[in-house]
């Protein structure tokens, strides 16, 4: 199988935080990707120019990160550090790959390497976006391994039915993907048979399967990856 590396260019920001939205201009300034906002967030200076607020642009961004690092290192417990992939003009590339898989719903928000102690790469953690959701979008983080073994999900954002379709994020639902190396998932109502089979949530089959195919939409991602198009 070809590397990925190999195929395509991209870039690895080793040993940075992970500041996905954020770049530094100079001491007190920086500039918000997302938002398209410059700001200075000195204490004696809340100026700014752009869309909004600098300083809750900021604060937001910098606790949205905060999170989604927490979550890699949650879904990828043996990695050191994480370097963020740069995809470029593949961003598009990969989408057709998805679509054409069937996922046409999901997406990559964004890809990290995971790096061991050693800055060996042992695997990658994705950010997916699945809009197939009873009550809107369902963002999660997942950690696949080298040898395409699912690590496990943390969920980022979701707005299910309480009691119903908000249990995707307990582990009853979250611990069914942990360690399990298959092509993809499938939902089941009576019962998982199989390491590929997962139980659906009683009475929310469509945040099921909305998660379902998220996580799918990521492990067809991790082919990519590894590999060029599918």
């Amino acid at each position: 199988m070809r590397s990925f590396s190999a195929t395509f260019w991209f870039r690895l920001l080793k040993k940075q935080p992970i500041l996905l939205h954020l770049e530094k201009e100079g001491k007190n300034h920086e500039y918000c990707k997302r938002h398209d906002f410059h700001y200075c967030h000195h204490p004696r200076c809340r100026s700014g120019s752009g869309s909004g607020s600098g300083y809750y642009c900021g604060s937001y961004c910098r606790a949205e990160d905060e999170a989604k690092q927490e979550a890699y290192k949650s879904v990828f417990p043996d990695a050191d550090s994480f370097g963020e992939v740069e995809l470029g003009d593949k961003t598009q590339e990969l989408a057709g790959v998805l679509s054409d898989s069937g996922y046409g719903a999901q997406t990559i928000d964004e890809v990290m390497t995971a790096f061991d102690a050693s800055d060996n790469e042992i695997g990658y953690a994705f950010t997916v976006t699945t809009s197939e959701g009873y009550g809107g979008d369902i963002q999660f983080a997942m950690g696949v391994q080298k040898d395409g073994t699912l690590n496990g999900i943390s969920i980022l954002s979701i707005s299910e039915t309480a009691g119903l379709g908000m249990k995707a994020d307990t582990d009853d639902l979250k611990n069914q993907f942990r360690d399990k190396k298959v092509e993809k998932f499938q939902y089941t109502k009576t019962g998982a048979a199989s390491e590929d089979e997962i139980d659906a949530i009683s009475g929310a089959t469509i945040t099921t399967n909305a998660v379902t195919n998220g996580v799918n939409a990521g492990l067809a991602a991790f082919q990519y990856m590894e590999g060029g198009e599918q």
